[in-house]
C-alpha cells in the first residue's frame, strides 16, 4: 500500500511534537517542538500541552456533542490528526481515499498507545478513536459527520464501516459500497 504524502508528513509531525516512541526524541527536538507548538498556538488558538511530562504537545479540548455518548472526562485531539479525519467522505476525496484516511486513523492511534483499539463492533472500536482511551486524545471529532447517534462511523453511502482484525498489527476495513450491502462485488476493501 502506498501512502498519501499527506499521511507522511503527519508522521512526521507526530515524530517532531513528542508522539514516536521515546528513541526518536531528542534535544532538537524540544526545540522544533516548542516553535511547532508557538506557530499552531498562533494559527488555531491551540492551548499547549498541560505539563512538561506529557508526551502530547499541541492539543485542544474536542467539543462536546450531545449525542455522542462520551465519558465527562476532557478529551484533547492532535489537529492534524483531526483535520485528516475531516477530509473523510468531501467531494475532494473518493471512496477509496476515505478507506486510507480510516486506516490512517486507526495507525495514528496504534503509534499513540501501541495496540489497535479492541471491540467487536464499530461503535466499540470507535470510543477509544472519540478520546475514550488513557489519554482522553480523540483522533476525530465527535460532531463529525460520518458519526451517527452511537459513535458509529459510517462510509459516505451512510453504512457502517466493517473493521476485522486480521492479526495484532494489521487491520482490515470494509465499506459496504454503492448497493449498501457488505459482501457484494462493489465492497470497497483496505487490508
Amino acid at each position: 500500500m502506498r501512502l498519501d504524502p499527506k499521511i507522511w508528513l503527519a508522521a512526521v509531525l507526530m515524530i517532531l511534537l513528542g508522539l514516536a516512541p521515546t528513541f526518536f526524541r531528542s534535544a532538537r527536538t524540544v526545540s522544533i517542538e516548542n516553535v511547532t507548538q508557538e506557530k499552531a498556538a498562533e494559527q488555531a488558538k491551540i492551548e499547549p500541552a498541560p505539563s512538561k511530562e506529557s508526551p502530547l504537545s499541541t492539543v485542544s479540548e474536542a467539543p462536546r456533542s450531545g449525542s455522542v455518548p462520551i465519558n465527562e472526562q476532557r478529551k484533547r485531539f492532535l489537529p492534524e490528526i483531526v483535520s485528516e479525519a475531516d477530509r473523510l467522505h468531501t467531494p475532494e476525496t473518493s471512496a477509496e481515499e476515505d478507506l486510507e484516511i480510516v486506516a490512517s486513523l486507526f495507525a495514528y492511534y496504534k503509534r499513540i498507545h501501541g495496540v489497535f483499539p479492541t471491540g467487536g463492533e464499530n461503535f466499540e472500536l470507535m470510543k477509544p478513536l472519540l478520546g475514550e482511551n488513557s489519554k482522553n486524545l480523540a483522533f476525530i471529532n465527535p460532531e463529525h459527520r460520518s458519526l451517527d447517534e452511537l459513535g458509529t462511523l459510517r462510509d459516505r453511502w451512510g453504512t457502517p464501516y466493517y473493521f476485522h482484525s486480521l492479526s495484532k498489527s494489521e487491520l482490515e476495513i470494509r465499506s459496504a459500497g454503492p448497493d449498501r450491502q457488505l459482501w457484494t462485488t462493489d465492497d470497497l476493501i483496505l487490508e
